[in-house]
């Protein structure tokens, strides 16, 4: 079996109010900085690979959101430092990532275990930081499992006991696009999870289809080779 997600991203927008200023890149100058491998992998050449600093940042700031989801939605292991991430992060920033694990639950499990989740882990943080408990003492693997255990039984449960109804994903295509900044978001973002994905042999199967529409330069011939690839 195929699941299918799609990955938006969208710019500046000129609507009947005027120009929307969402997602606006930021420090949007002709600055080349070194393009950084997410698995630290590199091939002969691939290291002069350059990018727009201006465009890079607006993606570096959602990468550890987007990445996480997937983690999560295809059942990779949460390391540690996920969970002590969560702890030491800013509330906005930890309020986004819980959102994003929540919502890649939701997707597989549907609302009721991503709304135990949220609980869950707000509970968790809040013991850990009153020091109650610490980090160690949790395991966010075993806390997603709990949350989705109980819709987990009764699927199986409507399915008879059949293969066909305990079937797991067997591979993942992923659709990214995006228009003007949005463009070149979408090209970040699919060559940074395609070589993450990649060096990860314990990741699942999978195709990434990108549609830039309208893109700005995204960066040097060195770095355009390596997405060619």
């Amino acid at each position: 079996e195929t699941a299918q997600y799609a990955v938006v991203f969208r710019g500046s927008t000129l609507t009947s109010s005027g120009i929307e200023w969402t997602n606006l890149s930021y420090n949007n100058d002709d600055v080349m900085i070194p393009y950084e491998h997410p698995a630290g992998l590199y091939n002969s050449g691939e290291t002069e690979a350059r990018v727009h600093r201006g465009m890079w940042q607006p993606f570096a700031v959602l990468q550890p959101e987007i990445e996480l989801f997937f983690a999560v939605l295809t059942g990779q292991p949460m390391k540690p430092e996920v969970l002590v991430g969560l702890v030491e992060a800013p509330p906005q920033v930890r309020a986004e990532r819980i959102a994003t694990i929540a919502a890649a639950v939701n997707a597989v499990h549907g609302s009721s275990p991503a709304q135990r989740l949220t609980r869950q882990l707000t509970s968790v943080i809040g013991q850990i930081e009153a020091g109650e408990k610490t980090a160690a003492d949790f395991s966010l693997d075993q806390l997603i499992a709990a949350s989705s255990r109980l819709e987990s039984v009764l699927a199986d449960l409507a399915a008879g006991g059949n293969e066909a109804g305990q079937a797991k994903r067997r591979s993942l295509e992923l659709y990214i696009t995006g228009h003007s900044l949005g463009g070149v978001l979408a090209q970040y973002c699919a060559i940074t999870l395609q070589q993450l994905w990649t060096a990860d042999r314990s990741f699942p199967p999978f195709a990434l289809k990108v549609y830039a529409i309208g893109s700005p330069k995204i960066g040097n011939r060195p770095f355009v080779d390596l997405y060619n690839r």
